[in-house]
């Protein structure tokens, strides 16, 4: 008798650690969830506002992306405290004033929920690790940066390649000696080269622009 007492206290004690951890496991998952919708939301907002100002992603503030969002919701909950368990949002802040998400090493199906949104090696090259505060560090959109960086090479290719026809016009006198001068100065694809030439050229006021465009413009 006093046996199966023994027995039922001790199968009520491991159902209820089973219990326990099933709950705190099922919690994880939806952090990890919510981590992840949060992930997306934050790299929308940094693409967004990324184009309307011509802005590298990296130079957005936390404090910027929380403006842009409508208004009468706890945002700063939503960005500066893990999801579910945060109580304290200082202490316990999942992304930091330079919208980087910090995650603890510790905290490997969260870690693992941020990597599978990485969608390159060169996103998971953007972490750092602090060995001091056992934490990982990713930086968002870096995507978008390097469209940025590739479109503002562009342009100042752009740029060239107009000074470049201007003085050669010329010699300018059938589809090939324009593309030449391409392809000898320039080493990004003609075919995006030719598009944004003829997007600036079209809009453009200058009288050396207007010259190039009647000259070329059956070539583009």
């Amino acid at each position: 008798m006093l046996a199966n007492i023994f027995l039922t206290s001790a199968l009520v004690v491991v159902a209820a650690v089973v219990s326990v951890s099933g709950y705190n496991y099922y919690l994880s998952i939806l952090e990890a969830k919510q981590i992840q919708q949060t992930y997306d939301t934050v790299a929308e907002i940094k693409k967004i506002l990324a184009k309307q100002y011509n802005k590298n992603p990296d130079e957005i503030t936390r404090d910027e992306l929380i403006a842009v969002l409508p208004k009468g919701k706890n945002w700063e909950k939503l960005f500066l405290s893990n999801p579910i368990d945060g109580q304290n949002m200082k202490n316990d802040s999942i992304i930091d004033e330079n919208v980087n998400f910090v995650i603890s090493q510790e905290d490997k199906l969260k870690l693992l929920a941020i990597k599978s949104k990485l969608k390159n090696m060169n996103d998971l090259s953007n972490s750092t690790v602090d060995e001091s505060n056992n934490t990982i560090k990713f930086s968002v959109s870096s995507e978008e940066k390097n469209r940025l960086d590739s479109e503002k090479l562009v342009q100042k290719e752009i740029k060239k390649l107009k000074r470049i026809l201007f003085i050669n016009l010329d010699s300018i006198n059938n589809q090939d000696d324009f593309e030449t001068i391409i392809t000898d100065n320039f080493s990004t694809d003609i075919d995006i080269l030719k598009n944004s030439l003829k997007l600036d050229l079209e809009k453009s006021k200058n009288s050396m622009d207007i010259m190039t465009y009647k000259k070329i413009k059956a070539y583009l």
